[in-house]
Protein backbone atom coordinates (compact mmCIF):
# COMPACT_ATOMS: atom_id res chain seq x y z
CA UNK A 1 0.00 0.00 0.00
CA UNK A 2 1.30 3.42 -1.14
CA UNK A 3 2.56 5.53 1.79
CA UNK A 4 1.14 9.13 1.58
CA UNK A 5 3.69 11.11 -0.53
CA UNK A 6 3.98 7.91 -2.62
CA UNK A 7 -0.20 8.93 -3.24
CA UNK A 8 0.92 12.24 -3.85
CA UNK A 9 3.62 11.13 -6.41
CA UNK A 10 1.62 8.90 -8.27
CA UNK A 11 -1.44 11.73 -8.31
CA UNK A 12 1.17 13.98 -9.84
CA UNK A 13 2.78 11.12 -11.58
CA UNK A 14 -0.26 10.00 -13.39
CA UNK A 15 -1.27 14.20 -14.45
CA UNK A 16 1.46 14.82 -15.87
CA UNK A 17 1.61 11.80 -18.15
CA UNK A 18 0.04 12.97 -21.72
CA UNK A 19 0.42 16.51 -20.41
CA UNK A 20 1.84 18.07 -23.89
CA UNK A 21 1.79 21.69 -22.34
CA UNK A 22 4.30 21.30 -19.35
CA UNK A 23 5.71 18.24 -18.68
CA UNK A 24 7.88 18.13 -15.09
CA UNK A 25 10.83 15.88 -14.95
CA UNK A 26 10.61 12.83 -12.33
CA UNK A 27 12.93 14.92 -10.07
CA UNK A 28 10.36 17.87 -10.43
CA UNK A 29 7.33 15.59 -9.44
CA UNK A 30 9.39 14.05 -6.32
CA UNK A 31 9.98 17.53 -5.02
CA UNK A 32 6.67 18.58 -5.37
CA UNK A 33 5.43 15.48 -3.45
CA UNK A 34 7.44 15.91 -0.41
CA UNK A 35 10.76 14.27 -1.39
CA UNK A 36 14.85 15.59 -0.83
CA UNK A 37 16.42 17.13 -2.72
CA UNK A 38 18.89 14.27 -3.31
CA UNK A 39 16.09 11.47 -3.95
CA UNK A 40 14.65 14.19 -6.84
CA UNK A 41 18.38 13.27 -7.97
CA UNK A 42 17.75 9.54 -7.76
CA UNK A 43 13.98 9.03 -8.90
CA UNK A 44 14.59 5.46 -9.05
CA UNK A 45 14.80 5.04 -6.01
CA UNK A 46 11.70 5.96 -5.23
CA UNK A 47 9.94 4.92 -8.69
CA UNK A 48 11.01 0.95 -8.48
CA UNK A 49 9.64 0.87 -4.82
CA UNK A 50 6.77 -1.61 -3.90
CA UNK A 51 4.03 1.13 -3.33
CA UNK A 52 4.60 3.52 -6.55
CA UNK A 53 4.60 0.02 -8.46
CA UNK A 54 1.65 -0.77 -6.73
CA UNK A 55 -0.27 2.52 -7.50
CA UNK A 56 0.64 3.18 -11.13
CA UNK A 57 -0.12 -0.67 -11.51
CA UNK A 58 -4.00 0.19 -12.89
CA UNK A 59 -2.27 3.07 -15.10
CA UNK A 60 0.25 0.72 -16.92
CA UNK A 61 -2.21 -1.56 -17.68
CA UNK A 62 -4.42 0.77 -19.07
CA UNK A 63 -1.28 2.11 -21.51
CA UNK A 64 -0.16 -1.56 -22.54
CA UNK A 65 -4.05 -1.74 -23.77
CA UNK A 66 -3.42 1.24 -25.43
CA UNK A 67 -0.07 0.45 -26.25
CA UNK A 68 -1.49 -3.26 -28.32
CA UNK A 69 -4.77 -1.37 -29.48
CA UNK A 70 -2.28 1.14 -31.31
CA UNK A 71 0.02 -1.70 -32.50
CA UNK A 72 -3.48 -3.89 -33.85
CA UNK A 73 -4.65 -1.08 -35.61
CA UNK A 74 -1.64 -0.05 -37.17
CA UNK A 75 -1.35 -4.05 -38.55
CA UNK A 76 -4.36 -3.53 -40.71
CA UNK A 77 -3.20 -0.31 -42.58
CA UNK A 78 -1.31 0.58 -45.69
CA UNK A 79 1.59 2.15 -43.85
CA UNK A 80 3.22 3.39 -46.78
CA UNK A 81 1.09 6.25 -46.86
CA UNK A 82 2.52 6.72 -42.93
CA UNK A 83 5.44 8.61 -42.02
CA UNK A 84 7.54 5.81 -40.12
CA UNK A 85 8.47 8.36 -37.91
CA UNK A 86 5.40 9.34 -36.51
CA UNK A 87 4.36 5.44 -36.42
CA UNK A 88 7.78 4.96 -33.95
CA UNK A 89 7.50 7.88 -31.92
CA UNK A 90 4.28 6.82 -30.86
CA UNK A 91 4.83 3.68 -29.60
CA UNK A 92 8.22 4.71 -28.29
CA UNK A 93 6.90 7.10 -26.14
CA UNK A 94 4.07 4.82 -24.52
CA UNK A 95 6.82 1.86 -24.72
CA UNK A 96 9.06 4.10 -22.47
CA UNK A 97 6.63 5.77 -19.70
CA UNK A 98 5.55 2.09 -19.18
CA UNK A 99 9.02 1.34 -18.72
CA UNK A 100 9.73 3.95 -16.77
CA UNK A 101 6.17 3.57 -14.48
CA UNK A 102 7.14 -0.27 -13.88
CA UNK A 103 10.66 0.80 -12.81
CA UNK A 104 11.77 -0.82 -16.22
CA UNK A 105 15.10 0.19 -18.36
CA UNK A 106 14.62 2.84 -20.56
CA UNK A 107 18.14 2.74 -21.87
CA UNK A 108 20.87 0.17 -22.23
CA UNK A 109 23.72 1.23 -19.27
CA UNK A 110 25.79 -1.60 -17.66
CA UNK A 111 26.35 -1.11 -14.04
CA UNK A 112 28.89 -2.41 -12.01
CA UNK A 113 27.68 -4.94 -9.00
CA UNK A 114 29.81 -3.81 -6.48
CA UNK A 115 28.89 -0.78 -6.94
CA UNK A 116 24.98 -1.07 -7.23
CA UNK A 117 25.41 -3.27 -4.22
CA UNK A 118 27.31 -0.10 -2.03
CA UNK A 119 24.16 2.21 -3.54
CA UNK A 120 21.51 -0.22 -2.34
CA UNK A 121 23.10 -1.05 1.12
CA UNK A 122 23.15 3.09 1.56
CA UNK A 123 19.95 3.53 -0.37
CA UNK A 124 18.39 1.16 2.84
CA UNK A 125 20.21 2.83 5.55
CA UNK A 126 18.48 6.07 4.97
Amino acid sequence: MPTPKQEKLIKLLLENIGNTEKTKTFGELLLEAGYSESISKNPYLILESEGIQEGMSDAVKEMEKIRNNGLKALQGKDLSKEKAKDIADIVDKIQKNIQLLTGGDTERVKFNPVLVKFIDEKATDN
